[in-house]
């Protein structure tokens, strides 16, 4: 670790870039080894790819004003800089990016449409193997459009010792606030303001998912106080809210329906009302109503059911 002056970039070009940039001989002494482009330095309390470039001095490390204000950094200030090892359960599954343009002020031209799926494949060409926190906020330039990139959502490959199978895994069950952006990485955006206007299968507007996110957040599933059903929830879970829990553009590019509705079965008492209530409770959703079977065929009944199926359907 060395303790490094916050310094300017040497062109403004290089501020798209998200990298921060040392002298050569400098860069040769934090990477412990001759000849070394690229790697990833911790500056403060956040990683970034480092870059060497001639024309910034030994004792300084070249930030641009996104870096320092997300750093709380001044130019001139004295910040501490190591070599930073990604560990293994930094790497991203999906990562989930607010849009804005980096000049607030309106163009008269209306929002700049921005083709997301064009530009999940220009970041990641661009920021590959990158380090990335949540409220992290970049430069980007997209098509000859300026933006500001804001990360708001990191989700993790959760890889099991015990299987090969790669699971998603929430920031929140992973001890790291931070993700590598690795190339199997799926990106989703949302728009930050009118500002731009975003088209494309891979758009998702986080703010409409969060509002009809499909479970309680912090719900926990054994409060729900179904004793000896295990298999029959669990099977309730994985045909009916399953194909509910990725997003919903990889959903359609595999071809899966969701399940709309579910028959339970069996003779009285044998949990199918407790099911049905318990589950209720678990989702964002209206008490259900529990009748019983001849009451379907009342009028009054039949058009409360038709109106609450369509509303769902």
């Amino acid at each position: 670790m060395v303790l490094l002056q916050v310094g300017n970039l040497p062109s403004n070009r290089l501020a798209l870039t998200n990298r921060v940039y040392v002298s050569p001989s400098r860069m040769t002494t934090l990477a412990g080894r001759p000849s070394v482009n690229s790697f990833l330095l911790t500056v403060g309390n956040c990683p970034y790819r480092a870059d060497a470039h001639p024309t910034v001095p030994d004792d300084t490390v070249a930030l641009n004003g996104l870096h320092r204000r997300f750093l709380s950094l001044t130019l001139g200030a004295r910040v501490d800089v190591s070599p930073f090892n990604p560990p293994a359960n930094i790497a991203l599954s999906t990562l989930h990016i607010a849009v804005d343009l980096l000049a607030k002020r309106p163009s008269g031209t209306g929002a700049k449409v921005i083709d997301a799926d064009r530009l999940a494949n220009d970041f990641l060409n661009a920021y590959m193997e990158q380090v990335f926190q949540v409220d992290q906020i970049l430069a980007m330039d997209f098509e000859g459009i300026k933006l500001e990139l804001v990360v708001k959502d990191l989700q993790y490959l959760n890889i099991s010792s015990n299987s090969n199978i790669k699971n998603q895994k929430n920031a929140s069950d992973n001890d790291s606030t931070m993700g590598l952006l690795l190339n199997t990485t799926m990106i989703s955006f949302s728009k930050a303001s009118s500002l731009v206007t975003l088209t494309g299968k891979i758009n998702i507007n986080l703010e409409s998912a969060a509002e009809t996110s499909l479970f309680q957040k912090n719900f926990d599933f054994e409060a729900l106080g179904i004793g000896g059903l295990n298999a029959e929830f669990n099977e309730i879970f994985r045909r009916a809210f399953a194909s509910r829990i990725w997003p919903s553009h990889i959903i359609q590019q595999m071809g899966i329906a969701h399940v709309r509705g579910m028959l339970l079965y069996g003779p009285p008492g044998c949990g199918k009302t407790l099911i049905a209530r318990q589950i209720g409770k678990a989702l964002r959703a209206r008490e259900p109503k529990i009748v019983n079977g001849p009451e379907i065929l009342n009028k009054y009944v039949s058009g409360f059911l038709t109106v609450m199926f369509s509303t769902y359907m």
